[in-house]
């Protein structure tokens, strides 16, 4: 099995992947390496756990609101699709 050496905090782990996953986990890596840093900034060394956990909490929250911001936006558009379909249904029946 693969592993990645990530760098966290200025600590380097050894993170496992399966076959062909090694980008991807590095880049995922780098992503909670650059909000601990970023967490670290604000408030100070609290221990590795707790800024992981920042972290992790940060980045979930972040794709969570593209998520419900990308919900949102395929549903005004299939509401806009729909109401184009129904047009045009309507325009059918009355030609």
């Amino acid at each position: 099995m693969p592993e990645v050496l990530v760098d966290i905090n200025g600590r380097t782990h050894s993170i496992s992947c399966s076959e062909g996953e090694e980008e991807r986990v590095g880049y995922l890596s780098s992503l909670i390496g650059k909000e601990v840093s970023e967490i670290a900034g604000r408030v100070g060394q609290v221990g590795d756990i707790r800024l992981i956990l920042l972290a992790a909490i940060t980045v979930l929250d972040k794709s969570q609101e593209l998520i419900d911001e990308a919900t949102v936006q395929i549903d005004k558009s299939a509401s806009e699709m729909e109401k184009i379909i129904e047009q045009l249904s309507e325009k059918r029946t009355n030609e």
